[in-house]
């Protein structure tokens, strides 16, 4: 395991969280890569011993294990570090999201081959939906495998969800395409859902805004390229 003073690298570190080899899974890698790029984990830079390469170790402070590990089962519902970020940064979107996993997720014990385990499901729901710190306090994994290293093309829950979407309701398949950045989807289901839950109304608001605001950018290109 290579250990530079109190940092540690991502694949040792993703090895002592979860005892995942991180190089059998190249999909995973990448998707903990741009976990890292986004600036969600902190780390610093130290050449790389006895080569002339310009390239650098990234190196993961010791203390920031436990958000690295919350964060990867962030991720196996969210993939858009975005999304994962506003949960460590803004405790209304982490309830938010904590409400949207507890609706798509009440009454299954799989989906789409991914194992859930149905008691840690509800203490992860519990335990974001408190005010513990999560950089701190790390969150109980619910799934017998995590989501990420499937070799199915499947690599997290909302896929997983679409896969099953004749077993889902409007509403909820709406949610799960927007989650899995395809807002034109989202955008197509929101425009003929009706509900009285709090948590689909506001993703209905969110996904038309997004989606106007998005064509609005695009007329406005449009004008710049045809003048």
């Amino acid at each position: 395991m290579t250990d530079k003073n109190d940092g540690i690298l991502l694949a040792d570190a993703i090895q002592k969280l979860f005892g995942i080899k991180l190089a059998k899974h190249k999909k995973f890698k990448e998707q903990m890569e741009s976990l890292m790029r986004s600036g969600l984990i902190e780390y610093r830079k130290a050449p790389i011993e006895f080569t002339a390469s310009s390239r650098n170790h990234k190196l993961i402070d010791r203390q920031q294990l436990t958000k690295l590990h919350n964060a990867v089962l962030l991720h196996a519902f969210f993939p858009m570090p975005k999304v994962i970020t506003d949960i460590f940064s803004d405790h209304s979107k982490r309830l938010e999201q904590a409400n949207v996993i507890s609706l798509l997720l009440t009454g299954r014990n799989s989906v789409a081959g991914i194992g859930l385990l149905r008691q840690e499901v509800l203490r992860f729901l519990e335990a974001l939906k408190s005010d513990q710190d999560l950089t701190v306090t790390r969150l109980p994994n619910p799934f017998q495998e995590l989501p990420q290293l499937s070799f199915g093309g499947i690599s997290n829950v909302m896929q997983a969800l679409l896969l099953q979407s004749a077993a889902l309701s409007d509403a909820d398949s709406m949610i799960a395409h927007f989650l899995n950045d395809d807002l034109g989807q989202a955008y197509r289901l929101a425009l003929e859902i009706e509900s009285d839950q709090e948590i689909v109304n506001l993703y209905k608001q969110r996904i038309i805004e997004a989606h106007n605001a998005a064509s609005d950018f695009d007329n406005f290109l449009d004008d710049i390229f045809n003048q």
